[in-house]
């Protein structure tokens, strides 16, 4: 699946390269969304993206109230493809009978090097709300 994965990501890094950016996601302080906490009983981030590819896996409504909407997003068939991008970082959430599969940084550039999640998910945090 990573090698179906990654053209399709190339393709919508394309597509979203001059978007604004987008609201913020969790901070360090525990789940917020939207910049304010999170109601109780909400995933955090680690344990959501942690849970890519179990039977309790995020859905696609819960990647939206952790990152908020997404920069990108794209459903094909039973998949769905959700991209939230920063200065220096493409954040790819794969999905697939809408339970997160694939968690994907990657550069927003070609040729510059990839982020980890965790730079990925700073950056994110840094991006202020709309």
């Amino acid at each position: 699946m990573r090698q179906t994965f990654a053209p399709i990501l190339a393709i919508l890094l394309a597509a979203c390269a001059s978007s604004g950016p987008a609201p913020i996601s969790s901070g360090t302080s525990g789940p917020r969304v939207h910049g304010r906490p999170a109601p109780s009983g909400r995933l955090d981030v680690a344990n959501a993206l942690a849970s890519a590819g179990a039977s309790n896996a995020i859905t696609t409504a819960q990647a939206r109230a952790l990152f908020g909407a997404p920069d990108v997003e794209r459903h094909d068939g039973a998949g769905a493809m959700m991209v939230w991008t920063t200065p220096g970082c493409a954040f790819a959430l794969g999905f697939a009978n809408d339970r997160l599969k694939i968690v994907e940084p990657g550069p927003r550039r070609t040729g510059d090097r990839a982020p980890s999640v965790p730079e990925c998910l700073a950056e994110l945090r840094a991006r202020p709300a709309p």
